[in-house]
């Protein structure tokens, strides 16, 4: 594996920086259907997450990425979220608040995500 010497401050802002990243993505594939061009990207898009998900053990690919750059003493705003396999989604429901079982959260954003799917194909046909 490649070794990075990077400062704490700087492995956190790349960290930061992916996470912004994944937050302008999970908003792209909710709404991306409003434009028919888009759509025709998310009817491809959309089933590779799947696969992702399917082959990672309901994990996104961006997730790994983010935690090997995010330092493990981080102090965060909301202590309720830890580095220790906190979802994308999951953080972002805890920091307002909205706690979900595993299972559930899966099931939402399966759902969510289908929807998108199954809107963009009906756009480009």
């Amino acid at each position: 594996m490649i070794e990075l010497n990077l400062s704490d401050k700087n492995s956190n802002l790349i960290a930061d920086r992916i996470n912004n990243f994944h937050s302008l993505l999970t908003i792209y594939v909710l709404f991306g259907w409003i434009s028919t061009y888009h759509s025709k990207i998310l009817t491809l898009f959309i089933p590779s997450l799947f696969m992702n998900w399917l082959i990672d053990d309901n994990e996104c690919c961006i997730n790994h990425i983010e935690r090997y750059f995010r330092i493990e003493n981080k102090e965060y705003k909301d202590e309720k979220i830890r580095k220790d396999k906190v979802g994308f989604i999951e953080s972002k429901l805890k920091l307002i608040n909205i706690e979900l079982s595993k299972g559930n959260l899966d099931k939402l954003i399966y759902i969510f995500t289908y929807i998108s799917f199954l809107i963009s194909y009906y756009r480009i046909f």
